[in-house]
């Protein structure tokens, strides 16, 4: 612990690089253990990271949610399907507590545009289609509940 604070920051051409020492475990995990979701913590210094990425990436991320840190997510795309997924995992499941109203802007691929939100979970019976802003290369919506896993699907 201590190296907290410690992020160097620099900028190389039109590039920046941020440099964080360590991360800091909330709970030490002897070498010998598994890693089991006993261990499944932020690390003390989350924030450092996540402003550290922040600063590195400028405003052009290309995904923002609004969500509880309880909230995982994953972004990945079919290029050859022109379709993005973006996935939610919500971990604190074990206490049935729903998540709702997770605000989402997510940057549009160059020369696509969205048709279509459909959101998928076995959490619930059915899709059911999201309804969705666009301004300028962003679209935004809110995916209504999340209570352990949803997919949403954009067509573009």
């Amino acid at each position: 612990m201590g190296q907290s604070g410690n992020t160097i920051k620099t900028q190389f051409g039109k590039g920046k690089v941020a440099y964080i020492p360590a991360i800091e475990p909330s709970v030490n995990r002897p070498p010998t253990s598994s890693m089991t979701n006993r261990y499944w913590k932020l690390p003390v210094n989350y924030l450092e990271m996540v402003n550290a990425i922040k600063w590195a990436a400028g405003s052009d991320l290309s995904i923002d949610v609004q969500a509880p840190l309880t909230v995982t997510i994953e972004l990945t795309e079919q290029k050859d399907k022109d379709k993005m997924m973006l996935h939610l995992i919500n971990y604190n499941a074990r206490k049935e507590e729903l998540v709702k109203d997770i605000n989402v802007s997510l940057r549009i691929p160059k020369g696509k545009q969205v048709k279509d939100l459909q959101l998928l979970s076995p959490d619930r019976d059915g899709n059911e289609s999201l309804p969705f802003k666009v301004k300028d290369d962003r679209v935004d919506f809110k995916v209504p509940r999340l209570e352990v896993y949803d997919l949403v699907v954009v067509k573009l």
